[in-house]
């Protein structure tokens, strides 16, 4: 998906190997160096935006690397599974024994890593943490409102979690109350628009500080053209076909680290 120019933040793009199927080690190495060469004085930190498995690696790198929180502004998870997916379109028979590349395998939400994941605080935001997600989500379940989503991040640690279900906010306001799938939240006005705030300001994006109204007036992000709408939607095709023709295939999860244990 194309990102609109910002003028205030300089995007870099994370390319992670294996389909993105073993990232959380490359995430946290990425953080501490993209890091050094942020050259704006107090205002050195990073955001890291992510998305589906992206996020829940996120999580990992900023629970087991912690020296990378003090160096993160702002978390923003778009479509994340932090409580996992029951609804396993990618690996519909793996709790049949048929074989799955391991991403998949570890958001079933009885997966060890989820429930690594979440021990110890890590169902909490560690750094001020924005969430995007739909109700619609045809990957991700339960997209429950409230604390019952799979989605849903807690503020244990008090440093600051935003919620948000693009329906709920936008329910009666036009077409960003519709369907939205799994990949194309990332284009809806309001994950956008919450984007910015969020970089802009200290702590969560904050959805008071939106103009609800005419954002959700929207199908897509202001700046995003007709091909930019298809290339997202087909993004969870994408990573269909490729999760399928996956060769490390296996019959259970990999083993959790040592390090988290």
């Amino acid at each position: 998906m194309k990102t609109p120019k910002v003028s205030f933040r300089d995007p870099t793009a994370l390319p992670l190997p294996n389909i993105a199927l073993v990232s959380a080690e490359y995430i946290a190495y990425a953080i501490t160096y993209i890091h050094t060469f942020s050259t704006k004085g107090s205002h050195s930190k990073i955001a890291v935006i992510g998305w589906s498995q992206g996020t829940v690696d996120t999580q990992w790198a900023l629970k087991y690397w912690p020296s990378t929180n003090a160096l993160v502004t702002d978390f923003i998870a778009i479509s994340p599974d932090f409580k996992g997916t029951y609804q396993q379109l990618i690996c519909p028979g793996f709790h049949l024994k048929v074989p799955c590349a391991p991403g998949p395998a570890q958001q079933i939400n009885s997966s060890e890593f989820l429930k690594t994941l979440r021990s110890g605080g890590g169902g909490s935001a560690i750094v001020p943490t924005t969430v995007v997600y739909s109700a619609t989500d045809e990957s991700v379940q339960p997209e429950d409102r409230g604390e019952g989503a799979s989605s849903w991040m807690g503020d244990r640690n008090g440093v600051g979690a935003a919620n948000i279900r693009v329906q709920d906010v936008c329910e009666g306001k036009g077409p960003g109350g519709g369907t939205y799938t799994h990949s194309s939240v990332l284009m809806h006005p309001v994950t956008w628009a919450l984007v910015q705030d969020a970089l802009k300001h200290d702590g969560p994006g904050d959805i008071k500080r939106i103009d609800l109204e005419a954002e959700c007036r929207n199908i897509a992000a202001a700046g995003l053209s007709v091909e930019d709408v298809q290339d997202t939607v087909m993004l969870l095709v994408s990573a269909f076909v490729q999760i399928v023709m996956y060769p490390g295939k296996g019959f259970s999860e990999p083993e959790i680290k040592g390090y988290a244990r």
